[in-house]
């Protein structure tokens, strides 16, 4: 199917500089992606949509006698190409949005490897082309987390943030969203071949579908790493992702489960391949129209893919 036939491709660029004990940190990104119809959020769409994302970010850690400081400061602009859904062009410029975002991260040491952690954030999202006739989507929204990072002598490890989130719209017609939101990451080392990773994470993001302000994003993932050889590693994963989507948008839910193996050919050149089998399904939305259902429910959808990657390093 020539039409399904996408090619990606992303740049970046970044460095850090110490200033005394304090770091200052800069990047920028370029990504050139596809929004495939069997992802999370996506649209029915004949071909996967284009879009891109450019993304700037800077950061300054500020040393404490017991922790640190770090605020920092993000831009992101999206852009998506038009589509077609069931043969009909569909324009997704009213996707088209300027993210920006300022957070500040407090870390403060309790005892050697046993860290406070407070994060708060501010977000302002600005849609720039609004549909004709509908309420704007722009808006601004709030977050705070608090939690723990434990290190326990290198075996385990363990971060756990939890907080809530709530965005307010500048349109009447959309009440705020509001939601709990987590950060939660566990790492088991049994052995210094072995390492076991499993993360959890909720928020609140942006929606694809038209008349939809957002969606309460949940995924969990767990990761198996084993040191096979010196030069073979083999991993295992997993991972399961659920969508709510706001207004009565219905839900989808994914799995994902995955192996693959890395050959460390030298010291400058690796080889990877990876198979990953994917399940995706969701509920139909409370829509006035079977359009306006249909744009807002991909249905069910099973993938598999293989992909070797080819790693050259100086």
């Amino acid at each position: 199917m020539p039409a399904q036939a996408q090619t990606n491709w992303t740049a970046s660029l970044g460095g850090g500089a110490d200033i005394g004990r304090d770091r200052f940190t800069l990047a920028a990104v370029h990504l050139s992606l596809h929004q495939a119809r069997t992802e999370i959020d996506a649209l029915p769409s004949d071909t996967p949509v284009a879009y891109q994302v450019n993304d700037f970010r800077t950061s300054y850690s500020v040393s404490l006698p017991r922790g640190s400081i770090t605020p920092d400061l993000s831009f992101s602009q999206y852009t998506y190409d038009a589509t077609t859904i069931l043969g009909v062009p569909s324009p997704q410029g009213y996707r088209n949005r300027n993210v920006a975002r300022a957070g500040i991260t407090y870390r403060h040491e309790l005892a050697p490897g046993r860290n406070l952690i407070v994060v708060g954030r501010a977000t302002q999202t600005d849609y720039l082309q609004p549909q004709p006739g509908n309420p704007s989507r722009n808006s601004t929204g709030y977050e705070m987390l608090t939690g723990i990072d434990y290190d326990y002598d290198g075996i385990w490890r363990a971060r756990l943030l939890l907080g809530w989130e709530i965005r307010d719209f500048a349109a009447a017609q959309y009440a705020a969203h509001s939601s709990p939101i987590a950060e939660a990451g566990l790492i088991w080392t049994p052995t210094g071949l072995t390492t076991l990773t499993a993360t959890l994470t909720q928020s609140i993001e942006d929606a694809a579908q038209e008349g939809y302000t957002g969606y309460t994003y949940t995924t969990a993932r767990l990761r198996l790493d084993h040191e096979y050889l010196r030069n073979v590693l083999l991993h295992a994963s997993a991972i399961a992702q659920r969508a709510v989507f706001t207004q009565g948008g219905g839900t989808q839910n994914g799995i994902t489960l995955g192996a693959g193996v890395t050959w460390l050919m030298n010291r400058h050149l690796r080889l990877s391949t990876d198979y990953a089998f994917s399940a995706q399904q969701g509920t139909p939305a409370a829509q006035s129209s079977p359009q306006s259902a249909a744009q807002s429910s991909t249905g069910a959808y099973n993938s598999n893919v293989v992909l070797m990657t080819l790693r050259f390093a100086m």
